[in-house]
């Protein structure tokens, strides 16, 4: 028998609720292992005080007087968290969303429009990062503001559509059903 298989029936041995095979082997393993013995023994003796010990004595109202005690404790708060580099990062975020909203709606220059490729891609790099640094501080707010920003780029989006697509068709007929 290995030591760490006798460590974990010694308890079960000291309470004589082992089978007797394996009560024998560790009777034997503990004659042969003098590690072992020395930790029976000690395991015996806090055993030993354990059943010896008494119960507390206790006040009659003692529950009554811990429940009262855990009143007056003053309710837990949670830390405050500040508003401002949620705010400012989705003030940023928005911004870029427009930013690459007008230069995409109209690519007239193809060197420009690079740059604005290369230049959005930090960007966006940037913005990754700080919403990698702000996830600690308020992840649930962090998510909300993302979702009211994609929300935010796409009415730009139906803003830039209609302004471009459907303005000018609207225009035309009312101007065809106004002759």
């Amino acid at each position: 028998m290995r030591c760490s298989s006798c460590e974990s029936m010694l308890a079960a041995y000291i309470e004589a609720t082992l089978d007797p095979a394996r009560a024998a082997a560790v009777a034997t393993h503990l004659r042969d292992c003098n590690a072992c013995e020395a930790l029976h023994r000690r395991v015996r003796v806090v055993d030993a005080l354990l059943m010896t010990a008494g119960s507390p004595d206790l006040h009659e109202d003692f529950t009554r007087r811990v429940m009262l005690a855990v009143r007056e404790l003053p309710a837990p708060q949670l830390p405050r968290k500040p508003f401002w580099p949620l705010a400012a990062f989705y003030l940023v975020a928005a911004w870029i969303a427009a930013a690459a909203a007008i230069a995409l709606a109209r690519p007239t220059n193809p060197a420009g429009a690079n740059a604005f490729a290369r230049l959005a891609g930090g960007l966006l790099h940037a913005l990754g990062q700080g919403a990698h640094a702000l996830w600690p501080v308020a992840p649930v707010a962090l998510s909300v503001v993302v979702g009211i920003l994609a929300i935010d780029a796409l009415l730009f989006a139906a803003v830039v559509v209609f302004y471009r697509r459907v303005r000018p068709r609207l225009t035309a007929y009312l101007a065809a059903e106004a002759l």
